[in-house]
């Protein structure tokens, strides 16, 4: 059986042989979060963008502005 010291000296020292690598890891998924928070940031701009481009496009006396007019307010 194993003394809490000894299990508490091979935990330290698996914890700072593997810090590195948890650490880089840790560096990576960040970096790779912020792409897609900042990908879907440009994303939304440009559907909106678009959506409103047709809007201005479209006559407003036709029917297709109120079927776009209504995809745009159904989607909450």
């Amino acid at each position: 059986m194993y003394s809490l010291y000894s299990v508490m000296v091979l935990g330290t020292l698996f914890f700072w042989t593997t810090y590195p690598i948890l650490d880089n890891f840790a560096e990576n998924s960040n970096k790779f979060f912020n792409w897609i928070v900042l990908l879907q940031f440009f994303t939304s701009a440009v559907s909106i963008g678009l959506t409103m481009f047709q809007l201005t496009i479209i006559l407003r006396t036709s029917w297709s502005y109120f079927v776009v007019l209504r995809q745009v307010n159904s989607q909450d």
